[in-house]
This record gives C-alpha cells, structure tokens and sequence, in this order.
C-alpha cells in the first residue's frame, strides 16, 4: 500500500532547501509519504534555477516524498496535483482565491504567493512547496517587492503555520491520488489564469508572443502564436499579460 503523505515528517530548525534534505533522506531509506518542514531554507530553490527566500517562520517550506503507482516518465505531472493541493491549502485558511499561473506558480492580487519544484530521486518523486505566509512587502528583496506577495500581505489574515501544513499534506495526499485516477485537468483548467490570455513565451535564446489555448494531456500548455500556428509549450518562462507587477518584460 503507497505510504500516507505525512506518514513521517522531520522537522528541521533550518536546511539548505528541503529538497535537498529529502533527496538525502530518500537515500538513506525514506518511506513513502514522508515529508520534511524547515522553518528556515538557506539555499530554497525554485524552477528555472531561481532563488527562494525563505526567511525564518515566514513561510511554510517543505518537501514530500511520494511514489505514486504510475509510470515513472508521468512523474511531471505531479506538478500540477501540488499546484492544486496548494490553492486548496492557501483556500482552506483564508478563504482567498488564488490563480495557477502556468504550470505551478500561486498567484494572489498580481504577485506570486506559492512556487512548487518538482523533483526525482531513484524511484521517489520528490514536491517541494513554498508559501509565503507573513512577509510584508519590506522583508523581500528590493527586486521581488512588486512581484511576490504573503497570505498576510493579500488577504489580511495571520495564518498559523501548523494549520496550514495540515490543510496542505491533506489536500496532496487527496490530489495526488486523483491524479493518479486520470482527475486533474479539470479543477487545473478551472483555476488556471494563463489559459485564455494573452502570453510570452521564453525557451532559451527564443521568445515568442501569443495566446495560451489549452493544456493537453501531458500538461504541455499550447499558445496561438502571432503567426496562427499552435505551438506546443512542455518547459521555459510563461509571463501572462496583466498580472501588475508579475509580467516578465516590457509589453508596451
């Protein structure tokens, strides 16, 4: 039977990222569902290589350990279940209404709240989610302080950081086994903001404008681009037009 997600949590003063830390409990023999909680990460990580400040009981930082009864080459779409199971969290102790900014970023009031970072270690998959919960615009750092945001900041409330925890390991124990059942895309669909607008597109040396159409079944999101032509979009940086404060780029 797969393990409960939270079956075992560590909890640790402070951790490089807890990524990191649980890519090294998953080799020294972690079960499946463990999770580890950090009040403070030193080197918190984000996608595309990106820093994420995790000042000390600011946030909610952790990572879980799960193997889910699918093909390991499916393990992506984990992504999205921790997408979903964060906006159910930031939902259950706030009331708010976040967006899913494609394919994992929280987005609340124009600045992002929640960033997800999805990786593998032997047979494990590895979701390490962040939450800003207390920050206030002056805690960030001068180049995220129009772009990122807290549950305090948005939406007034002063979250217990245990009771989002809880509300969070619940909500991604129940979605990552609807994504195993094949029931995830619509309640993506549903929350996602980047479907419908208008988009820019960086892969690499390449970047390209255009309007994000759908997502299909592998989770790859497909933008009309300028030209008419549908383009297949499975990584890179998709900046949405009019998210104040969140748009990579000049759009004028």
């Amino acid at each position: 039977m797969p393990g409960k997600i939270g079956c075992q949590v560590r909890r640790e003063a402070a951790v490089d990222s807890t990524n990191q830390a649980a890519r090294r409990w998953v080799r020294a023999g972690a079960p499946d569902g463990a999770v580890v909680v950090a009040a403070q990460q030193t080197a918190g990580r984000g996608r595309l290589a990106r820093r994420w400040v995790s000042p000390p009981g600011a946030g909610l930082y952790l990572s879980a350990i799960v193997r889910p009864r699918m093909p390991v080459e499916r393990f992506a779409l984990l992504t999205f279940a921790a997408a979903l199971a964060a906006w159910d969290a930031c939902f259950a102790v706030t009331g708010a209404h976040p967006g899913i900014k494609w394919p994992n970023d929280l987005v609340l009031s124009g600045r992002k709240i929640s960033g997800i970072l999805l990786e593998c270690e032997g047979d494990a998959a590895i979701i390490g989610i962040g939450i800003n919960v207390r920050q206030r615009q002056e805690d960030f750092p001068p180049e995220l302080r129009n772009k990122a945001g807290s549950l305090l900041m948005l939406t007034g409330k002063d979250v217990a950081l245990d009771e989002l925890e809880r509300a969070l390991l619940e909500a991604l124990e129940r979605r990552v086994q609807a994504l195993v059942a094949g029931a995830w895309r619509e309640d993506y669909c549903e929350r996602c903001i980047t479907l419908g607008a208008a988009v820019r597109v960086k892969c690499g040396e390449e970047s390209f404008t255009g309007t994000a159409e759908a997502l299909d079944r592998d989770g790859a999101l497909l933008v009309r681009d300028g030209e008419g032509k549908q383009r297949r979009v499975l990584a890179g940086d998709v900046s949405v037009r009019g998210l104040t404060g969140y748009v990579d780029g000049d759009w004028n």
